[in-house]
C-alpha cells in the first residue's frame, strides 16, 4: 500500500493507492472550498476542481482505478446527473463537477439507485 499526499498551496488531497491483482485502487480523499459566490472564491474553487481533475487524468492515464471520496462543497441539483432528491439548485462549482464526471467518465454513486436506500430501516 502506498499513501501519497499531495498539497497545493492550502489545498489538501490524501491519496491511498491499494496494489491488489493487476489494476491498482486509488483512494482519493479531498475537501471543496466553500461557494460563497463571490468571483475570488469561484476562481479558487475553478483551481481546485481542475487540480482534481489533472489528478484523475494522470491516474486513468495508468490505467488505475479511482474511489474519490469527499465533501466537494458545491450543489449538484437533482436532476441527472445530479442526485435523486436532492435541493434542485446547482452551483457554479455543482456543473464543474458535473462536466468533470461526464468527461472523465465516472460515475457519481450518490445520485444511484443503490445510494438512495443506504440507512432506510
Amino acid at each position: 500500500m502506498e499513501v501519497k499526499d499531495e498539497k497545493l498551496d492550502e489545498e489538501e488531497i490524501l491519496i491511498v493507492k491499494v496494489h491488489k491483482g493487476k489494476c491498482p485502487i486509488n483512494i482519493m480523499t479531498t475537501y471543496g472550498k466553500q461557494e460563497r459566490g463571490e468571483a475570488e472564491a469561484k476562481e479558487d474553487i475553478v483551481r481546485q476542481i481542475d487540480m482534481w481533475e489533472q489528478t484523475i487524468v494522470e491516474m486513468q492515464q495508468k490505467n488505475e482505478h479511482i474511489l474519490w471520496i469527499g465533501d466537494l462543497n458545491v450543489k449538484v441539483g437533482s436532476d441527472d446527473p445530479g442526485i435523486k432528491g436532492n435541493h434542485a439548485e446547482t452551483t457554479h462549482g455543482g456543473r464543474r463537477i458535473r462536466q468533470l464526471i461526464k468527461r472523465r467518465n465516472l460515475q457519481l454513486i450518490n445520485a444511484t439507485e443503490n445510494s438512495q436506500d443506504y440507512g432506510q430501516g
